[in-house]
C-alpha cells in the first residue's frame, strides 16, 4: 500500500471515528431528553415529586441548558426546601456564568434565599467569599455579620465563619499607613473581633487563640487590652468542655440518633441564643421529623413574628403533620392576630 493510500485509510478513519462520537452523543442527549419529557409529565402531574425534581436538576445539568436549568431549581423550590448542598450546587452553576452587574445581582439574591431554607456555616462562609471577589467591604461586612448572627454560635463549624472575618480585616490592615489613625482604627477592630470571637464557644477555640497572642505581640505597647479577651476566652473554654461531648458524639452519629443527642445537647446549655442555634441544626438532618420541629416551635412562641417564621417552616418540611398545624395556630394566638389571619391559616 502507498503512503498516499495509507493517509487515506487514517482519514477515513478519524472520520468515521469522528462520526461515531458524535452519533454516540446524538444518542446520549436523545437519551436524557426522553427522561427530560418524562420527569416534566410526572411534575406536571404532581408538582411535589422530590425525587423527580431532583433528578430532572441533573439532567439539564448535563444537557447545559442553563434556562431550564434555572426554572428547575425554581420550582424546585416553590414546592421543598432545599438543602444547602442543592442551593451550592445551584449558586455555582449561576457563579460560572455571572460577569455582568445583573447576573452577579441575581447570585446574591439566590444566596438570600438559600440562608433562610436551613442553618448552614458553608454557604454562608461562600457567600462572604463571593462578595469579598465582587463587592465592596461594607456589604461583605454585612453580610458575615448576618452570617455571624445566625451560625457564630455553631460550635463545631461557627469558627470558620469568624476567621473569614478575620481574615477581610486583617488584609484591610495592610491597605492602611502603619500608624495613622486609619491604621489604629482598623487594629482595634481586629482586636475586638478576635474578643467576640474567643468569648464563643467553639471548637476551634484553642488555635485562634495562639493567633491572638502571636498576634498581639506585634502591636504597640497599649494599643490594644488583652484582660478583657483572655477573661472571655477562659470563660468560652470552659463552657465548651460542657458542649465537647456533644460535638463528639454528633460527629460520628447516625441520623436516628441525631435526635437524642441533640435533645439532651440542648439541656445542658443555658444560653438562649445558643439553644436555637442548636435547634437550627438538628432540623437540617432531622427536616422530616415533626418532633423536632414542634419542640423548636414551643421554644420559640413567645419571640414574636420569628416564631411565626419558624412554625411556617416546620410546616413547609412536614405538612402533614396535625401537630405542627396546631402549633401554628398556638403560635398566631400568642401573637394575637386577628380571627381572618388565623383561620386562613
Amino acid at each position: 500500500m502507498s503512503d498516499e493510500e495509507k493517509d487515506m485509510d487514517a482519514n477515513m478513519s478519524d472520520e468515521q471515528g469522528n462520526s461515531n462520537t458524535e452519533s454516540s452523543s446524538d444518542d446520549e442527549d436523545k437519551e436524557l431528553m426522553a427522561k427530560v419529557e418524562e420527569l416534566e409529565k410526572q411534575i406536571s402531574a404532581n408538582k411535589y415529586l422530590y425525587d423527580a425534581h431532583l433528578e430532572l436538576v441533573e439532567l439539564y445539568r448535563k444537557l447545559g441548558d442553563l434556562n431550564s436549568l434555572r426554572e428547575s431549581y425554581e420550582r424546585f423550590h416553590e414546592c421543598f426546601p432545599l438543602t444547602p448542598k442543592i442551593w451550592l450546587d445551584w449558586i455555582r452553576d449561576e457563579i460560572k456564568i455571572a460577569s455582568s452587574e445583573e447576573e452577579k445581582k441575581r447570585v446574591f439574591q439566590i444566596f438570600d434565599k438559600a440562608v433562610e431554607d436551613y442553618l448552614s456555616v458553608e454557604l454562608w462562609t461562600e457567600y462572604a467569599q463571593y462578595s469579598i471577589g465582587v463587592s465592596n467591604l461594607e456589604t461583605t461586612r454585612s453580610i458575615i455579620e448576618r452570617g455571624l448572627t445566625c451560625a457564630g454560635l455553631h460550635a463545631s463549624e461557627g469558627h470558620l465563619l469568624w476567621d473569614t472575618l478575620r481574615e477581610l480585616e486583617n488584609a484591610h490592615i495592610s491597605l492602611q499607613e502603619k500608624g495613622s489613625e486609619a491604621w489604629t482604627a482598623q487594629v482595634k477592630r481586629l482586636g475586638d473581633i478576635f474578643k467576640r470571637q474567643l468569648s464563643v464557644p467553639l471548637m476551634n477555640i484553642e488555635n485562634t487563640y495562639e493567633e491572638w497572642q502571636q498576634w498581639h505581640k506585634t502591636l504597640p505597647d497599649s494599643l490594644y487590652d488583652p484582660k478583657p479577651v483572655e477573661w472571655g476566652y477562659k470563660k468560652a473554654r470552659k463552657i465548651l468542655g460542657d458542649y465537647k461531648p456533644f460535638e463528639e458524639r454528633l460527629l460520628i452519629a447516625q441520623t436516628e440518633e441525631f435526635d437524642v443527642i441533640y435533645r439532651e445537647y440542648i439541656k445542658i446549655v443555658k444560653d438562649p441564643s445558643t439553644v436555637i442555634c442548636l435547634y437550627e441544626r438538628a432540623v437540617l438532618p432531622l427536616c422530616l421529623s415533626p418532633n423536632i420541629w414542634a419542640q423548636y416551635c414551643a421554644y420559640v412562641i413567645k419571640l414574636g413574628d420569628a416564631a411565626l417564621k419558624v412554625s411556617d417552616r416546620a410546616l413547609r418540611n412536614c405538612p402533614w403533620s396535625e401537630e405542627l398545624w396546631i402549633w401554628k395556630l398556638r403560635v398566631m394566638e400568642w401573637l394575637q392576630r386577628d380571627n381572618k389571619e388565623v383561620n386562613s391559616s
